[in-house]
């Protein structure tokens, strides 16, 4: 059921005041977008629209990886720049569903989740963590329903189990990760 094969998780790494920062600038962007709607239902609308011609799909295509695209791009954090949302987990992945781990995962605000979709038998959603709770988190989402069937698909929060992800990504703290090992291999 793994939707990630070969991929190397990171399995612990310090935090960064600058990417502390960047990871709060990275919510902030997103809580902006939360309370777009679809214009019909259909994945569509203006900003939906503005979403999808981001990453280069066509109008009416799911959009919840070309939304976090959008914010990532936003800041200038590189990333995929996928509609697809597979393609956020070949790189950076800091927790794999089934993987044993030496110290328990830490979420951490900007991390990127992958659901799992039976329907498609593979990370068929994704979505971002705004803030992290002790047994689930806050997530900021792009082509979602929201709590009530009356709020209508597009951004909204939501929480989200851990225990609900297959995968975890983060784009935001890699750079600033591969830095600190590079000066800490120079020191010794």
């Amino acid at each position: 059921m793994a939707c990630v094969s070969g991929q190397q998780v990171l399995e612990s790494y310090p935090v960064f005041p600058e990417t502390t920062i960047l990871r709060e600038k990275l919510v902030e962007i997103e809580q902006s977008q939360v309370g777009v709607r679809e214009l019909t239902g259909n994945n569509d609308g203006k900003d939906v629209e503005k979403y999808q011609r981001y990453v280069g799909i066509k109008k009416y295509q799911p959009y919840c990886a070309a939304g976090q695209a959008w914010s990532h791009g936003q800041l200038d954090i590189p990333n995929p720049m996928s509609g697809y949302c597979p393609d956020w987990f070949r790189a950076n992945l800091v927790y794999k569903r089934f993987q044993p781990r030496l110290i328990p995962y830490e979420p951490r605000k900007g991390q990127v989740f992958g659901i799992y979709v039976e329907s498609k038998k593979r990370v068929g959603h994704i979505g971002m963590i705004k803030e992290p709770l002790k047994r689930s988190c806050v997530s900021t989402e792009f082509n979602t329903n929201g709590f009530g069937s009356d709020e209508g698909q597009g951004v909204h929060n939501l929480i989200r189990l851990y225990s609900e992800f297959e995968v975890v990504s983060d784009f935001v703290g890699w750079r600033e990760y591969l830095k600190g090992m590079k000066d800490a291999t120079k020191n010794k």
